[in-house]
C-alpha cells in the first residue's frame, strides 16, 4: 500500500511526521513518501522524501497558493492514502474525497482553542476566527477517512464530528535514549527546550532564575524576533545560556547535563488541553520535571512521582521548585529515574505507533 504525508507548514525532518509516522509505517511495510517544502529529497529511513519546491515567502501565499501547488503535485503521487498535518490542507479535501482516496487529518494541536492565543492575530477577532475554524472543521473532517490526534482531548472532540478518530500521543523514540549521556557531569544549570514564547513562560522562568544561585539554559528561536530583544534586556540575562536552535542529539546532551527541565506554559486553554513532548523528553532524559499544574499534567507528574507542579504564573512558587530540586539531590535523582522508567514502560512512541499501524490497515481493507 502507499501512503503520501504532506505538510505545508512543518519542515520535512519534523520529528512527529518524519522520525515517527513516516518512519514507522515504512518499517512497517507501507511503501511511504513525504512532501514537504525545501525537502532533503532521497530515500530516508524508507521514506521517500520529495520536496514540493521553495517555501512560499509569506503565511498568506503558502496557504492560498502554496496549498494548492503541493496538493497538486500530492495527487501526481497518486497513492492509497494521504495523511495531511495542517488544517490549511483541509481546504482541498474535497479533491481527495473525487478521486476516491482516503483522507487522514492529523491534528497535533487543537486549533479553534490556539487561534486564542495566536500574537500576530489581532485579539479583537481571535474568537471570531476561532468560532469560524471550528465550523470549518466540524465541516470537512465530518467527510474524511479519519484523524489522528496528538491528545486525548482533542480525539475527543474530533471523535464528535468523525468517530474514527484515534489519538496517537506525541511522546519520545526509545531509541533516542541512546543520546542520553548516563555519566556527563551535571551543570549548575535548569534547561528549556522549545519556542521562546511569552505564553511558554519565557518571562516567568526569567524572573525566577533571580532567586536561584544557578544558569538557565534556554535552547530554541524567539518568536516574535523582538522578544529577543526584550529578554535580553531582562535583569537576570546575565544567567542565562543561550544555545539557540539545536539538534536532537545535543538536545539530549543538554538535558542529561541539567537539574531539571522547565515546561511552565501559560494557562491557555490549548495548553491545559496539550501533551507537551518536551515534559516527556526531560523524563526520558532522566532528570526532573517542573511543570504547569494543569490537571492534566499533574496527574501524570505526581502518578509517576517524576517532578513538581507549580502555578506557572507565580514566580516565588517557580523559583521555590527549582531550589528544592536542587538543594536535594538524591529526591531529584528519584524523580529523574522514575521519569525515565515511565517512558521506558509507557510514554513512547513504540507502543504510541501501533494504533496508527491498525488505523492504515483498516483502512486498507
Amino acid at each position: 500500500m502507499k501512503v503520501c504525508h504532506i505538510t505545508s507548514a512543518h519542515s520535512w525532518d519534523d520529528v512527529r511526521i518524519f522520525r515517527k509516522e513516516c518512519t514507522s509505517l515504512a518499517q512497517n511495510g507501507f511503501e511511504v513518501y513525504l512532501l514537504a517544502y525545501e525537502a532533503d529529497e532521497g530515500r530516508r529511513n524508507g521514506v521517500h522524501v520529495v520536496s514540493a519546491g521553495k517555501r512560499p515567502l509569506s503565511r498568506f501565499s503558502r496557504m492560498y497558493s502554496g496549498v494548492n501547488h503541493i496538493v497538486r503535485l500530492a495527487l501526481e503521487l497518486d497513492v492509497d492514502i494521504y495523511h495531511i498535518h495542517d488544517p490549511e490542507l483541509l481546504r482541498k479535501s474535497s479533491v481527495f474525497i473525487k478521486k476516491g482516496k482516503k483522507l487522514i487529518y492529523d491534528a497535533h494541536e487543537d486549533l479553534p482553542e490556539q487561534i486564542k492565543s495566536k500574537h500576530w492575530i489581532p485579539l479583537y477577532i481571535r474568537n471570531s476566527i476561532s468560532y469560524f475554524v471550528q465550523f470549518f472543521l466540524n465541516f470537512t473532517i465530518s467527510r474524511i477517512s479519519a484523524t489522528v490526534s496528538a491528545t486525548p482531548i482533542i480525539q475527543q472532540k474530533l471523535k464528535k464530528i468523525n468517530p474514527n478518530a484515534i489519538n496517537v500521543s506525541n511522546f519520545p523514540l526509545l531509541e533516542e535514549l541512546d543520546f542520553v549521556e548516563q555519566d556527563l557531569v551535571k551543570k549548575n544549570a535548569f534547561c528549556y527546550v522549545g519556542g521562546l514564547f511569552i505564553t511558554r513562560g519565557l518571562i516567568e522562568m526569567l524572573d525566577a532564575i533571580r532567586h536561584v544561585d544557578s544558569k538557565l539554559c534556554l535552547a530554541g528561536k524567539f518568536s516574535p524576533e523582538s522578544l529577543e530583544t526584550e529578554a535580553k534586556n531582562h535583569k537576570s540575562w546575565n544567567k542565562v545560556e543561550y544555545l539557540g536552535f539545536i539538534n536532537r542529539k545535543e538536545v539530549y546532551e543538554l538535558m542529561s547535563s541539567s537539574i531539571a527541565g522547565l515546561v511552565i506554559l501559560h494557562p491557555t486553554q490549548s495548553y491545559r488541553d496539550s501533551l507537551p513532548i518536551k515534559m516527556f523528553e526531560y523524563m526520558s532524559a532522566g532528570i526532573p520535571v517542573i511543570c504547569s499544574d494543569f490537571e492534566l499534567w499533574k496527574s501524570i507528574v505526581e502518578q509517576e512521582k517524576c517532578g513538581i507542579c507549580v502555578n506557572p504564573m507565580n514566580t516565588d512558587e517557580i523559583a521555590a521548585a527549582m531550589n528544592f530540586i536542587k538543594n536535594n539531590p538524591d529526591k531529584a535523582i528519584l524523580m529523574g529515574k522514575n521519569g525515565k522508567d515511565s517512558i521506558l514502560k509507557k510514554y513512547n512512541w513504540n507502543i504510541e505507533s501501533k494504533k496508527m499501524i491498525a488505523l492504515y490497515h483498516s483502512l486498507s481493507n
